[in-house]
């Protein structure tokens, strides 16, 4: 019974931790571990010593770390997880642009500071899964505009991407490698690209894209 319960976690076990966070606070039993929840909002949650509290994390270099021991054939272990993965494994769906079977890896629409931790950056809703071969360029770019009437207006590489009727693979394959694709042209932080690609299904696409890069010397 006592492990029954150490794996149902109630709305007064939630209380007994402070209570929510937000009024959309969830939290999910992080799988393959007994007596522990992880919330979209990046809490973990323990009921393995019977009473619930809210394990504390390790913050270095950028992401949160969490270290839980378990037991495996009578001896203990400890087993390392990325916080912001428990919380993408249990609330983010892979996009269904991503082809099938491609490694993904999880992108931070927010990106992490390398030194000072940023609130909620490990949050459900700032995470997603982006294709491993197209992970460095998107988390390379800081800001996208498209050229729309001749006024640049800021989108995400998914809607940029939609805006030109094209993969968001076909429209990080026209400009995403600095080192091959130099911009036309540069003004102050920002990068301009106007290529014409050719589609998987034939068709010539005249791209206007505005970019400002994110630098190491940033932070990252």
């Amino acid at each position: 019974m006592a492990k029954m319960r150490s794996n149902y976690l109630s709305r007064a076990d939630i209380e007994a931790v402070g209570g929510k966070v937000a009024a959309d606070e969830e939290f999910r039993h992080v799988k393959g571990e007994t007596g522990i929840w992880i919330s979209n909002y990046a809490r973990v949650l323990s009921k393995r010593r019977g009473k619930p509290r809210i394990l504390k994390t390790v913050f270095q270099r950028g992401y949160h770390r969490l270290t839980l021991p378990q037991y495996m054939h009578g001896k203990k272990i400890k087993t390392m997880y990325y916080v912001h993965v428990l919380v993408a494994q249990a609330f983010c769906d892979i996009p269904s642009w991503i082809n099938p079977g491609e490694r993904v890896e999880i992108h931070h629409k927010n990106s992490v500071n390398r030194v000072r931790d940023i609130a909620g950056i490990n949050n459900a809703t700032n995470l997603m899964y982006v294709p491993r071969r197209l992970h460095k360029a998107i988390d390379s770019i800081a800001e996208i505009s498209v050229n729309h009437k001749n006024s640049w207006r800021k989108m995400n590489f998914i809607q940029a991407a939609e805006y030109y009727g094209i993969s968001p693979y076909e429209f990080f394959g026209s400009f995403a490698n600095e080192k091959e694709k130099r911009p036309d042209r540069t003004y102050g932080k920002y990068q301009y690209y106007s290529p014409t690609i050719k589609t998987e299904d034939e068709r010539e696409v005249k791209i206007e894209v505005r970019i400002v890069r994110i630098r190491e010397e940033k932070g990252k």
